[in-house]
């Protein structure tokens, strides 16, 4: 799960049992909206207590995690070199050329 993959069968069958045993749950009338737009913690007082909802932006975590993997500076640098030559090739073109290529 760490690797983004799904999660392994057998947490889902613990968890889909879990589920089994549920008796009741409680729906939060009234409570005021949460502006989405607006990143941060809203806090309110629910029937079983105080909640807190949070909302973020996960494109800017993602960029964050990104840019700790990639040097996009120099990956910029490379593809703005002249000596750099980048091919593209869709896969039925490729399926279409590889006897060509390699017979």
């Amino acid at each position: 799960m760490e690797n983004g993959g799904p999660a392994p069968e057998a947490l889902t069958d613990k968890i889909y049992e879990n589920t089994k045993s549920i008796k009741e749950y409680f729906i939060a009338e009234d409570l005021p909206n949460v502006d989405i737009s607006v990143i941060g913690v809203t806090s309110f007082a629910g029937p079983e207590g105080q909640f807190d909802t949070e909302v973020f932006d996960s494109a800017s975590d993602y960029v964050k995690l990104m840019k700790s993997i990639f040097d996009f500076e120099s990956i910029r640098k490379l593809f703005a070199s002249p000596k750099f030559s980048f091919v593209m090739m869709h896969f039925m073109e490729w399926v279409e050329l590889m006897p060509n290529v390699f017979l």
